[in-house]
């Protein structure tokens, strides 16, 4: 909390870019530390953006809307960083048709419902081996309709 703390109070100081880019390493040695979050992905893209490095900016812009996709300001930065008549979006394959929804969720959420449908994959498993097969496949008595 305290590199963080440091990292935004260096970045609100900052007066060149070296001091965007100390700024950029304390938020690096945070990610090192195994703390991922779009904020802070959010924040050095700002740190890079600032220093003059667009690419390694447009990096941590990509990254951060992988955590925050729907995020308006993580899309106006990596517009701003793309540059005019750059899209954010690539040409759609098929299987964007098909997947049209996975950038309404943030990999949190897709890894939450990954886990919840294969609860529920393996509780019908369990129960499919308790129940006797014969009673799902039981026939009805068959009788003429006239």
């Amino acid at each position: 909390m305290r590199k963080y703390q440091r990292a935004l109070e260096t970045f609100d100081q900052a007066a060149a870019p070296a001091d965007y880019l100390r700024s950029a390493a304390l938020y690096q040695e945070i990610l090192d530390r195994g703390v991922v979050s779009g904020a802070l992905l959010y924040n050095q893209g700002n740190a890079f953006m600032r220093a003059g490095q667009r690419g390694r900016a447009i990096a941590c812009y990509r990254q951060a809307l992988a955590y925050r996709p729907r995020d308006a300001q993580v899309r106006a930065n990596l517009q701003l960083a793309l540059g005019p008549g750059v899209s954010l979006q690539p040409p759609r394959m098929l299987l964007d048709y098909v997947f049209f929804w996975q950038d309404w969720i943030s990999y949190p959420g897709k890894v939450q419902a990954t886990a919840g449908l294969a609860s529920a994959a393996f509780t019908l498993g369990i129960l499919a081996l308790v129940v006797s097969p014969r009673r799902w496949f039981r026939r009805a008595p068959c009788r003429p309709a006239w």
